[in-house]
């Protein structure tokens, strides 16, 4: 995982009968970030295989995640085009870890990027299209309310 701006999401989804619900997320940055300055820089696991390329010589925080879940990650892209005007998008990537496999994942231009680095390739097994988020509404404190 690219260890910088913008922040990276890790959201775990749930099945519910024919859907999947968010039930976890969290942020895959430094634990501290100020003014630039990380708490964190790199951080290695054993085992891992060697970065892609694309992630070579860059800072990077390596994790471990489930296999076999639903995952998406995250991060909002802000331009401010004035002292009034600012726009935020959205972006992500939706996949499904794999057994015994290693991920290289960094935002790109407009998406994230994932490799899968045991398969030497750019395509992970995404969510499939009947792999779907629940119908919900958007609480006051930007909570997702299931229905």
């Amino acid at each position: 995982m690219k260890n910088y701006l913008p922040p990276l999401t890790l959201e775990v989804y749930e099945k519910s009968g024919e859907c999947y619900k968010l039930a976890d997320a969290r942020t895959l940055t430094a634990g501290v970030n100020v003014i630039g300055i990380k708490s964190t820089y790199n951080k290695k696991l054993p085992g891992m295989l060697p970065p892609s390329p694309e992630m070579q010589g860059m800072d990077a925080i390596e994790y471990k995640i489930k296999a076999n879940q639903h995952v998406s990650i995250t991060y909002k892209e802000e331009t401010f085009r004035s002292q009034y005007n600012q726009t935020i998008a959205t972006r992500s990537s939706s996949f499904v870890p794999e057994v015994g496999h290693d991920y290289d994942i960094y935002p790109a231009n407009a998406y994230v990027s994932i490799i899968d680095l045991t398969a030497g390739n750019h395509a992970p097994r995404y969510w499939g299209k009947e792999d779907k988020e629940c119908s919900y509404k958007t609480g006051l404190l930007g909570g997702r309310n299931y229905e």
